[in-house]
This record gives structure tokens, C-alpha cells and sequence, in this order.
């Protein structure tokens, strides 16, 4: 990654505008080292963050301590518009 954080995410601008693939990646990574501080996502979580942020539905399963949380909260903090988050606790 070759981008800086600069305190500040890309505008959005309109939500039916579909960034390419990369610069959803770059956007994940800026928010996970922002708000988390990490440097790398955990197994399936970095794919689970850019469909999200490509608009894409997802239904995630993952084990107790494989960050699912931050699956949904990523997203819903570096895009504008409303998050709906289901999560059943079983």
C-alpha cells in the first residue's frame, strides 16, 4: 500500500457509483489501520469487507474470535448511507 492516511476518506459521492476494485482495497486497508490499528485483516475478513463496500450482499459465518465485527463496522464507517446489520445470536 502506497497511500498515506490523511484523516480524511475519499468522497463517496454518489452511492451507485462503483469504485474499482483496488481502490476498495485501498479504502478497507486506511479504515482497518485507522480505526483498529492493524495492519492486515485476518483470514476472509478483507474479502468479506470488499463485497461489502461493492455494495454486495453477504451472509458471513465465522468462528468466535474471527473479527465479524469488524466486517460490518469497516464498511458502515468508511461509506455514507445506512448499514442494515443482521446477526442472530444463537
Amino acid at each position: 500500500m502506497t497511500a498515506a492516511w490523511n484523516g480524511k476518506f475519499p468522497e463517496s459521492g454518489d452511492l451507485r457509483t462503483v469504485k474499482q476494485p483496488s481502490q476498495l482495497w485501498q479504502d478497507a486497508h486506511l479504515g482497518l489501520k485507522a480505526f483498529w490499528g492493524y495492519e492486515q485483516f485476518r483470514p476472509m475478513q478483507g474479502e468479506i469487507v470488499t463485497a461489502l463496500l461493492q455494495h454486495q450482499d453477504a451472509l458471513v459465518m465465522l468462528p468466535t474470535g474471527a473479527g465479524k465485527s469488524l466486517c460490518f463496522q469497516l464498511p458502515a464507517l468508511v461509506q455514507d448511507g445506512l448499514s442494515v446489520v443482521v446477526s442472530p445470536l444463537v
